[in-house]
């Protein structure tokens, strides 16, 4: 997968999740929040985004990282989605090495756009929420990274756009 599809992908994303939400707090009103099961998005997101990232990276053995953990964290969500047991702790164990791996190699090869390291906080807080399941300000925190990611995503897409 070529990295605009994934921009755009991940910007569409990430605008289902965060513009019906800030609506919501912005209108005071509840806004398409019922129709979309943004758990279960967001979780599928954080393994579509680990596995793409490490396909992205250029050593073997991190990559090889990054592949064995995302399946382990597919399994860990799977797990979840069956109510079967250790389901939590697959996906903290698997997601806490990927976002290790996928912060160092980004610090390695010296990536300089913003975007993979909104998507890396993205990961960590969703992480955060696992272990801390009622906690206010994750939410807030949550809210506001998905709409940066979607702000973010947008500016990035748009360089793609050709001009007249």
């Amino acid at each position: 997968m070529n990295k605009k599809l994934y921009y755009i992908l991940i910007t569409i994303a990430f605008g289902i999740i965060s513009i019906p939400t800030v609506l919501s707090i912005v209108v005071q009103e509840i806004i398409l929040t019922d129709y979309i099961d943004r758990n279960f998005l967001k979780t599928v997101l954080i393994f579509f985004i680990c596995f793409v990232e490490a396909s992205y990276m250029k050593r073997t053995y991190p990559k090889l990282i990054g592949w064995v953990f995302s399946i382990v964290l597919l399994v860990g969500i799977l797990f979840k989605i069956m109510l079967w047991p250790w389901s939590s702790e697959m996906i903290i164990f698997s997601g806490v090495v990927i976002l290790i791996n996928l912060t160092t190699a980004a610090i390695i090869e010296k990536k300089k756009e913003i975007l993979p390291y909104l998507l890396y906080s993205f990961i960590l807080q969703r992480l955060l929420i696992i272990l801390i399941p009622a906690n206010e300000l994750l939410w807030w925190i949550d809210v506001i990274i998905c709409f940066a990611v979607t702000l973010v995503g947008i500016g990035t897409v748009s360089k793609f756009i050709p001009k007249k």
